[in-house]
């Protein structure tokens, strides 16, 4: 019994990318629901497989099979097709679209068929093959095997537009040959954010963002550190591992320390210690990859408190010594006067 459950849905033309096994829509001009699920087919020695996880040579031809089940009523006739996957900018993966070129992996598969008929409640396998070419380079090559289904609904205007809804499960293929796991930062920045209570400490929002310049696609573990020239212990913050980055690919992140008081000559450092997200991983360890902020923030609450502090210390200090100097002449008066008493006495 293949388990339909762990693939990848993209809603493509609206909506955004989720992860799961089926995706409900509308068939066009009905309002019968209309359900399917896909899946990897069983092999003996990879039962309920999630996705295709595939090595391969340079030159060599891979056959497969996706499992398309129809849990509706009706007919369903399916588009299917392959495409290369990439990162969004938050760090999703999607597939392009039907109507964008694949060059990498979605060009080299082929499926059986490029539009099937499920009967209802019933289920088909789609063969298809990869042609790893024989000059492809070494590393990981990520894509997706799609059916899709145009369906008419409604916008938030009342409108009736054409959707396409695409249901998928990703290929991971990785050539043989040498492997370069490798992150690099094109970008780090930070913004100090504080109050204007010079007993409370501030944050500092760590964003960057970090490019796959190898040819395996890579998680990493992350921290991100704080530190001043004044002798203040170093603030540090860790984060939820680096979602999964395909090579060529880069993504923003964001990470926030608290604990941070203003000052100057402050350093941001982030850190990642990569690591192979492949299942039966064959790459050499990931160098760990460091990247740097300098700034100088003015601790202006401080500032104004210590010179408030001044201020009211000198106002003490003048009221101090006027009044030592009161008692002075006081004192000073009060003995003249006691020795003219003394001389004027019989």
């Amino acid at each position: 019994m293949h388990r339909l459950g762990a693939a990848l849905v993209v809603a493509a033309l609206v909506g955004a990318v989720a992860v799961g096994g089926q995706q409900e829509a509308l068939a066009q001009d009905t309002s019968t629901p209309i359900t399917w699920a896909v899946a990897p087919a069983d092999r003996a020695a990879e039962p309920d497989r999630p996705n295709f996880v595939i090595d391969a040579r340079p030159g060599q031809t891979v056959s497969d099979s996706l499992v398309v089940a129809n849990r509706s009523s009706l007919n369903l006739v399916l588009g299917v097709y392959a495409r290369d996957a990439f990162n969004t900018p938050d760090g999703r993966i999607d597939l392009l679209t039907a109507g964008q070129s694949s060059v990498d992996v979605g060009a080299w598969t082929t499926p059986g068929s490029d539009s099937i008929t499920v009967p209802a409640g019933g289920q088909i396998d789609v063969p298809f093959t990869i042609v790893v070419p024989a000059d492809a380079e070494p590393g990981d090559h990520v894509g997706g095997i799609v059916t899709s289904l145009t369906v008419t609904e409604q916008d938030a205007d009342g409108n009736r537009v054409q959707v396409e809804r695409r249901l998928g499960t990703r290929i991971s293929l990785r050539v043989e040959g040498e492997l370069r796991p490798q992150l690099e930062f094109t970008k780090v920045d930070a913004r100090y954010a504080g109050t204007w209570n010079p007993f409370v400490s501030g944050s500092m929002a760590v964003t960057y963002t970090v490019r796959n310049t190898g040819n395996v696609r890579l998680r990493s573990q992350r921290i991100a550190r704080v530190a001043t020239g004044l002798g203040l212990p170093e603030r540090s913050a860790d984060a939820d591992d680096m979602a999964e980055l395909l090579p060529g690919n880069s993504y923003d992140l964001r990470q926030t320390v608290t604990g941070v008081w203003p000052a100057f000559g402050t350093r941001v450092e982030v850190e990642l210690q990569p690591y192979d997200s492949f299942t039966t991983s064959g790459a050499p360890a990931a160098a760990a990859v460091v990247g740097t902020f300098r700034t100088s923030m003015f601790p202006t609450p401080q500032v104004i408190t210590i010179a408030v502090v001044l201020v009211l210390l000198a106002r003490w200090w003048r009221r101090r010594r006027t009044r030592r100097t009161i008692e002075s002449t006081v004192e000073a008066a009060a003995a003249k006067s006691r020795a003219d008493l003394t001389k004027v006495s019989p």
